[in-house]
């Protein structure tokens, strides 16, 4: 079976388009179906028409976001995701909005999340996870030299490659710090989420850093290793901080390494002074590197499916079915409002028109064509550029 006819459907046409338009906007791309949700949005294929490169679309309704005042996350979403590029994450290749979403078109992934492939499967070997943890590593690292925290490490926000690479993604409650500043809101999911992140909101600490990140990737990883997180966490601030501070030992597994032990141990320290939190202390402690990785020498084992999409079928059949403003009848909506000369403004919109005219301020579009190269770039030669997906 051929990879292309999954991704063929009533959305997508068979002629040869161009853009319509001088600067980026929803007419530069086919959508061929629906592959998510976000926190604040859904997730469709989209196929650029000049190149026919496919890409991911994040795209957001402004005025569900207003409402559920989303608005200042995704702005400072773009914004990060602006001054990143890192082979082990998923970068912003376009950005745009128009008169209903905020729109972000970034790589696509096409092995799905490993929360996707975890209930499949249970777990993935000590190979495997072993690489994952290098890759999340990096990009931890390369984020932290940024000053930025992702906050949010976990299987869902962990993207394969065809490749079997990891690809971490979702930057919309990361916070880049300033001037050696402390991060102080509760944020995150909260079997992922550090003692110092509960400790802070009670009060007992004056805030909390990077070493938040490590302990979700360790955390993520022992969950990828054993099919479930090492603590159960209570959902109560008070009584996860009491957790913490007694902590009880995880459990591992017989078929755990010992070195691959002792980073676990190390990644879930609950004082963060003594935490693992670099991506050399892991080298160390597994005797392995990450440029085995980038040279190609450490390769993983597991590939996701070359014959189907590994998503989730039902986010195409709710779009196609539930959904009152579907994303493949976009261009014709947007095609009667610009015919109606912008006169069609609901109640909604004008009571909303001052956060509406912030966003059309601050929601700058983006085209990483035209981005001058950056200092924070990271260059490999061994991993593929995760754009450079087949056409289809």
């Amino acid at each position: 079976m051929r990879m292309g006819n999954l991704f063929m459907s009533r959305h997508s046409s068979s002629r040869t388009h161009s853009p319509t338009s001088d600067e980026i906007d929803f007419s530069w791309f086919t959508i061929l179906r629906s592959i998510g949700r976000g926190s604040y949005g859904k997730v469709c294929i989209a196929k650029k028409k000049d190149t026919q490169k496919l890409y991911a679309m994040k795209y957001m309704d402004k005025l569900e976001c207003i409402k559920e005042g989303a608005v200042s996350n995704i702005l400072q979403e773009l914004k990060l995701l602006k001054l990143i590029h890192h082979p082990h994450i998923v970068n912003l290749r376009y950005a745009f909005h128009d008169v209903e979403d905020m729109c972000l078109v970034v790589d696509l992934l096409q092995g799905g999340d490993l929360r996707y492939h975890l209930n499949k499967m249970g777990g993935f070997g000590e190979g495997n996870v072993i690489i994952y943890m290098l890759e999340i590593g990096a990009a931890l690292e390369y984020l932290h030299s940024l000053a930025i925290i992702h906050r949010d490490v976990k299987p869902d926000n962990l993207l394969l490659g065809l490749d079997g690479h990891i690809h971490l993604t979702d930057f919309n409650i990361a916070t880049q710090l300033k001037n050696f500043d402390l991060a102080h809101s509760q944020c995150g999911t909260w079997h992922y989420m550090a003692p110092e992140i509960f400790l802070s909101s009670l009060g007992k600490l004056e805030g909390y850093s990077y070493p938040v990140d490590w302990w979700s990737l360790g955390v993520t990883c022992y969950e990828l290793f054993h099919g479930q997180v090492p603590f159960d966490v209570p959902r109560s601030t008070s009584k996860a901080a009491a957790l913490y501070s007694h902590l009880p030992n995880a459990r591992y597994s017989s078929r755990l390494s010992q070195s691959f032990s002792t980073v676990f141990q190390a990644l879930l320290r609950v004082d963060e002074t003594k935490r693992l939190v670099s991506l050399e202390g892991i080298e160390n402690t597994l005797s392995v590197s990450y440029q085995d990785v980038l040279s190609g020498n450490l390769k993983p084992d597991f590939f996701p499916s070359l014959k189907k999409l590994n998503v989730d079928p039902s986010y195409e059949l709710e779009e196609l079915i539930i959904e009152s403003k579907p994303i493949h009848k976009k261009q014709s909506r947007l095609s009667k409002t610009a015919s109606a000369d912008g006169s069609t403004i609901n109640s909604t919109q004008d009571a909303n028109s001052e956060i509406l005219a912030l966003i059309a301020k601050e929601f700058e579009p983006f085209d990483h064509e035209s981005r001058p190269a950056a200092v924070t770039e990271v260059q490999t030669s061994a991993l593929p550029d995760p754009s450079d997906n087949p056409t289809f």
